[in-house]
């Protein structure tokens, strides 16, 4: 009897540990307070400043969605106040490992004070999963895991599973970076280390934008790094009969496709001047902005430049025709008046010069 009391004790000892591990197993799953991805990625694997419209991403302007390449920005915007869009680029790559850094603005709409996006990363090609980080105006983010149509929250459902930080912005752009190795996660808002969390869903996958209902983000950037991309698996042809010369041509197409999309990205890599720093990429749009108003300036007194010009001309005509008359006055008159022209028209020549100087520095720069 003792022998078999001890047993039943042992037993509901074994399946309380039991239990006990699986909590702390769940729990430790979900997150973790300290930084835990240390790997540093140097292979940049796709860069764009959304300088050009190319066939990276989708472009469509519909009763439902916005996604518009303009300005030198890509806009992903949902404007319906159901469901959500997501962008993701056409070259079919997927990440396992990666760091991926973006300057993404919060487009508000003001129907809803409750907009929110920013990425979907390890994004299924059969489009039914997804880790989602979102973060709206009110200086909150939540991250989620969508799978088979349905989202859940990583971080409870208290506020809907939003978490305050001080390290986001209320408006203007914020540079939103994760750093993922196995599965382990490093969030990171404007610099900042915001917080660790472990999700074990999906092994790799794409990556892209978001944006929710009634709601649009703007990014600036985006920056890939990553150690190896495995490419999407592109499905058999169901036509069992088709013949070795359809089969060579297929793959003619599909190798100059690939050549296509590779020299798509290195020219995208080449925009970002070799370093990739994300201030540079900043700082080089607005050096653009004030080369080109330094044009505007150097036409506009290159302009009163050639007017002060005719003008001197003209009074020095007039100048000769009055000392041939002799009258003194006029003539000390008109030569002052002359000395001025003359001392304006230094003037301009010197600014003149220096906006030049200050464009050809800018350009140096570059």
């Amino acid at each position: 009897m003792v022998r078999l009391i001890a047993l039943v004790l042992q037993i509901k000892y074994r399946t309380n540990m039991k239990y006990l591990s699986l909590l702390l197993l769940l729990i430790l799953s979900k997150f973790t307070n300290g930084q835990q991805v240390f790997t540093k990625f140097e292979k940049v694997v796709m860069f764009d400043d959304f300088s050009c419209i190319s066939n990276r991403w989708e472009q469509k302007n519909n009763s439902t969605d916005q996604l518009i390449i303009s300005d030198e920005m890509y806009t992903v915007k949902r404007l319906k106040d159901t469901y959500f869009v997501v962008s993701l680029p056409e070259q079919g790559q997927e990440y396992a490992n990666f760091e991926v850094v973006s300057s993404i603005k919060l487009e508000i709409d003001p129907t809803n004070k409750n907009s929110s996006g920013g990425l979907i990363i390890k994004a299924q090609k059969t489009g039914d999963g997804a880790l989602i980080l979102e973060f709206n105006a009110k200086k909150e983010y939540r991250i989620g895991v969508m799978a088979n149509g349905n989202m859940q929250l990583l971080f409870g459902s208290s506020n809907g599973g939003w978490i305050k930080t001080k390290h986001l912005k209320k408006n203007g752009f914020n540079e939103v970076r994760i750093i993922t190795s196995g599965n382990e996660f490093d969030l990171y808002f404007n610099t900042k280390f915001v917080r660790t969390f472990i999700e074990t869903t999906f092994e790799t996958g794409r990556i892209g934008f978001f944006a929710n209902a009634k709601s649009g983000v703007v990014a600036d950037y985006v920056l890939i790094r990553a150690n190896e991309a495995k490419e999407s698996e592109t499905e058999n042809p169901e036509d069992k009969t088709m013949t070795e010369l359809a089969t060579i041509f297929k793959n003619k197409i599909d190798q100059q496709h690939a050549t296509i999309d590779q020299l798509n990205q290195d020219l995208n890599i080449c925009r970002s001047s070799l370093s990739l720093d994300t201030s540079v990429i900043s700082q080089n749009k607005t050096l653009k902005k004030e080369n080109s108003d330094l044009l505007f300036r150097v036409n506009s007194l290159e302009t009163e430049l050639e007017k002060a010009k005719e003008r001197l001309s003209y009074l020095e005509s007039m100048k000769a025709d009055i000392e041939s008359n002799s009258n003194g006055d006029l003539i000390l008159n008109l030569t002052q008046m002359l000395s001025r022209e003359n001392a304006k028209n230094e003037v301009l020549k010197k600014e003149n010069e220096k906006l030049r100087k200050d464009i050809k520095e800018l350009q140096q720069r570059y």
